[in-house]
């Protein structure tokens, strides 16, 4: 059975996106975790952890391949059945994405993960920090295209919470260590 034009195409999309914007993939999460190292721009920002973020300190945005991700949903018949498969798949990431932090060059000194996305309800049950975007425009903006995301990758479109809006989350890199560094695999 061959992939689907939205899986190739989304894939596509991806690998364009990464060339672009020095995003790396995360080593044994199939693609399905990327990562780009940059510098925070923003106001000084205290987490809840009690890290303090200052302009210029080093952090690393996140990015999941919407596309990977359909194929936890493809071929069930239970939408429950394919979100759980999802969950464990990004939970099983983010333990791979613990090891990266420590052993790849470009992620040393990294203080902070962050990442926009609609899936801030299953982030914040893996102990990231959830946080409204600040910029109303950015907010509406970046919902308006992760919207348009789930619809394309979505088997079943209409179904399910339609307002839900793109939040920020983040999670410090000791954070990190303690929740998913003994969750990498061997």
């Amino acid at each position: 059975m061959g992939k689907s034009w939205k899986w190739l195409l989304g894939t596509w999309w991806d690998g364009l996106y990464d060339y672009l914007n020095g995003v790396e993939p995360v080593n044994g999460t199939a693609g399905l975790l990327r990562v780009r190292p940059t510098n925070y721009h923003g106001r000084a920002l205290q987490l809840q952890c009690g890290l303090t973020l200052h302009p210029g300190d080093k952090i690393a945005e996140l990015h999941i391949a919407s596309a990977r991700l359909l194929v936890y949903r493809e071929g069930r018949q239970e939408r429950v059945a394919g979100t759980m498969a999802m969950v464990r798949a990004l939970e099983t990431a983010l333990g791979f994405l613990a090891r990266a932090a420590l052993e790849k060059p470009t992620l040393q000194g990294v203080k902070a993960f962050y990442g926009v996305t609609l899936l801030w309800p299953a982030a914040a049950r893996f102990g990231f920090e959830v946080r409204e975007i600040p910029a109303p425009l950015r907010r509406w903006g970046i919902s308006l295209y992760e919207r348009n995301l789930e619809c394309w990758y979505n088997s079943r479109p209409g179904r399910g919470p339609r307002r839900i809006e793109a939040r920020e989350v983040w999670i410090s890199s000791l954070e990190l260590q303690l929740r998913f560094g003994r969750k990498q695999a061997l």
